[in-house]
């Protein structure tokens, strides 16, 4: 009895070793913005991304995301491998759920992007590209692909 405790200890021991690692492993993957949520994506495509804060001061449109009462907001680059360019790959934006919901209209795109998280009284959205910047073939048309499937899939955002 006394072996198969120490036994299953090691064996937990061994499992929540391994659990560490791919925590570990997947926010050394994330990318940190300052809504509170990080974007977590496979480590080839973290090293293309980076973020910046949005602030009211800005430009109009950013004028217009806080008057309508974000949290905060951010902006994701996307750096191509052939000239190391960046371009806007999404806007992110975190909203009291009241503000976000009032920002809404039915018959129109939604100005704030698209809900991906609802919690805690906050929406977590995304606008992300219409289409690819690049061919699809390629390499960077491949990575926007591989992004855009994850910047609106909600386990990709962490807290």
């Amino acid at each position: 009895m006394k072996q198969f405790k120490v036994l299953a200890l090691v064996v937990a021991g061994f499992f929540l070793a391994g659990c560490s690692g791919n925590l570990e492993s997947k926010s050394n993957s994330c990318l940190e913005t300052n809504t509170g949520y990080q974007f977590c994506v496979t480590p080839e495509l973290v090293s293309r991304i980076t973020s910046e804060q949005m602030n009211a001061q800005d430009g109009e449109y950013q004028q217009e995301v806080f008057d309508s009462g974000a949290i905060s907001a951010s902006t994701i680059y996307y750096t191509d491998l052939t000239t190391n360019t960046q371009h806007i790959l999404l806007g992110l934006y975190l909203f009291p759920e009241d503000k976000f919901d009032a920002a809404a209209n039915p018959n129109e795109p939604p100005r704030f992007g698209q809900e991906v998280i609802r919690s805690d009284g906050k929406v977590l959205s995304v606008a992300g590209p219409q289409d690819s910047m690049f061919e699809p073939e390629t390499q960077d048309g491949k990575n926007i692909t591989e992004l855009y499937e994850l910047m609106y899939n909600p386990d990709s955002w962490v807290k």
